[in-house]
């Protein structure tokens, strides 16, 4: 049987309409397994993110390239966590030996990160960090979009957040990632300025989400300088959403 993304659906067409009409059946305080993909068999709130999420069809070219680049026991830290799809996945691929350290700062998305974790029984195994990640640690001002998974820092952001750096958890004592998640609307770049100290001594693998020509450009320049090899994920490219992988190069 064929899968789709039933929340990608437009409503242009009958067809389209129809099936999103059936989604809105399901209550959002549903509770049910997610249906395929890596996180299968894992449990969701319907009501946290779209339907794609329980369907087990977002993100399908990310949950796969996630588990080829993590392995059980090891370590991948998911920065710009939302509501958890991907730190589920990845708890799921790094094993009971595996840890997951995500960051999320909007209070809303971290609630249902919780919640999904609390869910599924995977305490021991993920940490949740409460704070957006940059270039600098303090407070920062966080711009709520209407859609909670699009926020993002920004001066003049009606939200007052905790920001940290990936260089400040590991000296506090994060175990060092062999691959890290990054898609945190248009910080990217500030994200990699801030993990410094953690590319020279990690060199983990990252899939960074990039959302302008611009950052894009900004962030392939930053992993050449570091010595990494960084291209889209096969059938990623586009004028919304590029995903890149960058992988250390081999000296």
């Amino acid at each position: 049987m064929a899968w789709f993304d039933w929340a990608s659906l437009s409503t242009a067409s009958s067809t389209g309409r129809l099936l999103r009409s059936a989604l809105k059946l399901l209550p959002k305080s549903a509770v049910v397994p997610i249906v395929r993909g890596r996180g299968c068999g894992l449990w969701w709130v319907v009501g946290a993110s779209t339907h794609g999420c329980w369907l087990g069809t977002y993100e399908e070219d990310l949950q796969v390239a996630l588990a080829g680049s993590g392995r059980p026991g090891s370590v991948i830290w998911d920065v710009g966590a939302h509501v958890g799809f991907v730190t589920l996945v990845a708890a799921r691929i790094v094993g009971k030996g595996g840890r997951v350290v995500a960051f999320e700062p909007l209070p809303r998305n971290v609630e249902f990160l919780n919640r999904h974790i609390r869910l599924n029984h995977l305490e021991s195994r993920i940490q949740v960090i409460p704070a957006a990640v940059g270039d600098f640690e303090g407070a920062g001002e966080f711009f709520e979009a209407a859609n909670p998974g699009m926020g993002r820092l920004e001066p003049g952001g009606t939200l007052s957040v905790r920001v940290v750096t990936l260089d400040g958890v590991l000296e506090r004592g994060a175990p060092a990632p062999s691959v890290v998640k990054v898609d945190v609307e248009n910080s990217e770049l500030a994200v990699l300025r801030g993990s410094e100290a953690l590319v020279r001594k990690a060199r983990p693998v990252f899939f960074l989400s990039v959302h302008t020509d611009g950052l894009r450009a900004g962030c392939l320049t930053w992993f050449r300088e570091h010595d990494y090899e960084a291209r889209p994920l096969e059938g990623r490219r586009g004028p919304v959403l590029d995903v890149l992988r960058a992988a250390p190069m081999e000296r």
